[in-house]
């Protein structure tokens, strides 16, 4: 028997688009509503409850989504910290006692730049007064500097460890587990981006730079001493039994075997300060 082209296409049931959608809507609620019952995630099987008034699912409903993007949220949060600062955090399974870590390196910086009763008797158009305003940044010595002006690193050196306070007249008291200490002893000068500072148990500029010369010590008390030094790391900790060679190590527990200090910020020679506020700042 032989059929037409023509007679095969018209054998051919033609569903309506209004019944495919409203067909694939039905399949589809059907889906979510099984997912929604038999799901065990806390508050969602109460969004296909039938029987629970439409208020209450779509309470249970908003709930879900909030804490959905919350954990997002945080979870971003975790993970750009990991990128910025890729720090594992492990618990050791051996026991370690404090006295086989060093002590932080802490830094003190007082907030001045500038003693006023240096700053005051510099003359203008100098190369101390460009220093000065590089240091500072006030207004008052825009219109006067000569940018032409420079100096070497030596002379920059020596001009900001003579306008700063040092380090004997920052620190009137010092003590250290437990016991008084010369503050010249454990403290030294470096600088830093918030100017001349005293550091305390970091290592001293012979052992961080490669090409060490006496242009990189700021710390005029103690110029021709080095201080000595002990290897550690953090997996085997300080070896040596010497508890006065850098990096030291609290040789016990408590606020009392920690690092005490009596500082003079010296108001009256506040010239400029590196902040909006008087005061020292802390850096560890």
């Amino acid at each position: 028997m032989a059929y037409s082209i023509g007679a095969l296409n018209a054998k051919k049931p033609k569903l309506k688009k209004g019944n495919f959608k409203k067909k694939l809507r039905t399949v589809v609620s059907e889906h979510f509503n099984d997912y929604f019952i038999n799901t065990t995630l806390h508050g969602l099987k109460y969004v296909g409850q039938t029987y629970l008034h439409i208020i209450e699912r779509l309470f249970f409903a908003i709930s879900f989504i909030l804490v959905v993007c919350l954990s997002g949220y945080f979870i971003t949060n975790v993970y750009m910290k990991w990128v910025n600062t890729p720090i594992i955090i492990s618990l050791d399974p051996q026991l370690s006692q404090s006295k086989d870590f060093p002590f932080p390196a802490v830094t003190v910086c007082n907030m001045n730049q500038a003693k006023e009763s240096v700053a005051k008797i510099i003359p203008k158009r100098s190369k101390e007064h460009s220093v000065l305003t590089s240091l500072c940044y006030h207004k008052k010595f825009n219109s006067t500097v000569d940018s032409t002006i420079f100096g070497t690193w030596a002379f920059v050196r020596r001009f900001i460890v003579n306008i700063s306070q040092p380090c004997t007249e920052l620190l009137m008291a010092c003590k250290f587990s437990g016991e008084d200490v010369l503050c010249d002893d454990i403290f030294q000068s470096i600088l830093t981006d918030e100017g001349l500072c005293c550091t305390f148990n970091s290592l001293d500029a012979a052992f961080m730079f490669r090409t060490y010369n006496d242009q990189n010590n700021f710390d005029i008390v103690n110029e021709r001493k080095t201080k000595s030094s002990v290897y550690w790391s953090p997996e085997t900790g300080v070896r040596s039994k010497n508890f006065s060679k850098s990096p030291r190590r609290n040789p016990g527990a408590g606020t009392h075997m920690g690092l005490s200090l009596m500082l003079n910020v010296d108001l009256d020679e506040y010239f400029c300060s590196s902040t909006n506020s008087y005061g020292f700042k802390a850096i560890f």
